[in-house]
């Protein structure tokens, strides 16, 4: 065992510690095996460790920082929203990798369970480690997008996980795709629950029109059912795709488990009609640039040549119908879900997570909200807590309307 390589996986009540071996040498006993419950203290095993020649610094030279398990504060896996913020995070001043090959035990899992090589992986946490986001935007990328031909047209979707545990619906918002939930998608994957996320009608590679609610709401449900999934079918939206979340979920009847909206759309009488008319008329990336200020901090260090690429998309005007529909010029929303969540929340489980920061949709209309719905509010979120606080989000789901589907 060379130094560095990992030794073992401590896990607490509260995190998993990854511990390096100090020092090169051989194991010669293990004295607990995995999933033991260990005293603070015990010996859990023997090692044989390799001599080590001691190095003399030059004279000139600053003295080293050495950093062992007694002194580095364990860092828990962070997540980047999309494909696109994860490989621009991993760019952008990140360490390059040198020495031993560091990943944390998540990352470890999660590329396994993707079948992917650690060693071609480019770690973006500190001194070049492997994170979780690290292996999420290559996960998806090499699982690649599916393809559902409905009457509407053919539907885009990424398929994660086995789903013996359940399966959970994602729907993302308004000019968006299925890239924004690709950490998500891949933690709840690894977690047993089958992970289907479409490309709404008008956006990314779905080949449908979009020209309101309805548009979207009938082709997914189509390739619901062309799909046949088994057992318990969580529903997730985020802002656009939370109105057509509670859509299906009344349409779906009791198969439908429960509902999740995040920065839901259309629960107030105002919405920021200058960022969604603003991306259905998107020409340039400097205009993209711009207008992705209203999502918050995550999705403003996007590389000059994708900030081209998203541009170009938006520039083909799929949505500048579907925008109309959705808010007026003058700000005032035209799609309402306060009524349709009246009807749902008696007869399932209905949560709402709101960003306190949110340029969007502002956090106040959640106040109008029957008292039956649940709402949860992240201090440190704008519109995308998939982005701003993912381990928060990915926690309360699972001790909330994912509690019987994870642990079930």
């Amino acid at each position: 065992m060379a130094r560095g390589e990992t030794l073992l996986e401590l896990e607490t009540d509260k995190t998993i510690v990854e511990l390096p071996s100090l020092l090169g040498g051989r194991l010669l006993e293990q004295l607990c095996q995995a999933g033991d419950d260990v005293a603070v203290g015990a010996l859990i095993g023997r090692m044989e460790v390799a001599e080590v020649q001691p190095k003399v610094a030059p004279a000139s030279a600053a003295p080293a920082r050495h950093e062992d398990a007694s002194t580095a504060k364990a860092e828990p896996p962070t997540f980047a929203g999309t494909q696109a913020a994860t490989q621009v995070v991993a760019a952008a001043g990140s360490a390059q990798r040198t020495g031993a090959l560091r990943a944390t035990p998540a990352a470890r899992a999660a590329a396994r369970a993707a079948g992917l090589a650690l060693e071609s992986l480019q770690g973006s946490g500190r001194r070049g480690r492997i994170e979780v986001c690290d292996v999420a935007a290559p996960a998806i990328a090499q699982a690649g997008l599916h393809f559902a031909d409905t009457e509407q047209g053919r539907m885009a979707y990424a398929n994660n996980g086995a789903g013996k545990q359940g399966n959970v619906l994602l729907l993302h918002g308004f000019s968006a795709d299925h890239s924004v939930w690709a950490a998500l998608s891949s933690a709840l994957g690894a977690m047993g629950l089958r992970v289907i996320a479409p490309d709404l009608a008008g956006h990314g590679s779905t080949q449908v029109a979009a020209s309101g609610i309805e548009s979207l709401v009938t082709p997914v449900r189509a390739l619901l059912q062309g799909l046949g999934l088994q057992g318990p079918l969580h529903l997730v939206g985020h802002s656009l795709g939370a109105v057509v979340a509670s859509e299906l979920a009344e349409a779906l009847g009791a198969r439908a488990t429960s509902l999740t909206l995040i920065a839901p759309a259309g629960i107030g009488r105002e919405i920021a009609s200058d960022f969604v008319h603003g991306m259905a008329a998107v020409q340039t990336p400097g205009e993209l640039a711009h207008l992705l200020h209203f999502l918050g901090p995550r999705a403003t260090v996007l590389s000059e040549p994708l900030l081209k690429t998203l541009a170009d998309e938006l520039a083909r005007g799929r949505l500048q119908t579907l925008a109309l529909a959705l808010a007026a010029p003058n700000g005032t929303r035209r799609v309402e879900l306060l009524r349709l969540l009246e009807k749902l929340a008696p007869r399932l489980p209905v949560r709402v997570y709101m960003g306190l920061q949110d340029q969007v949709i502002a956090p106040t209309q959640a106040q109008q909200l029957p008292p039956r719905v649940a709402v949860h509010w992240l201090a440190q979120s704008g519109h995308m807590p998939m982005w701003d606080q993912p381990r928060e989000l990915l926690d309360l789901l699972l001790h909330g309307a994912l509690q019987g589907l994870a642990h079930g």
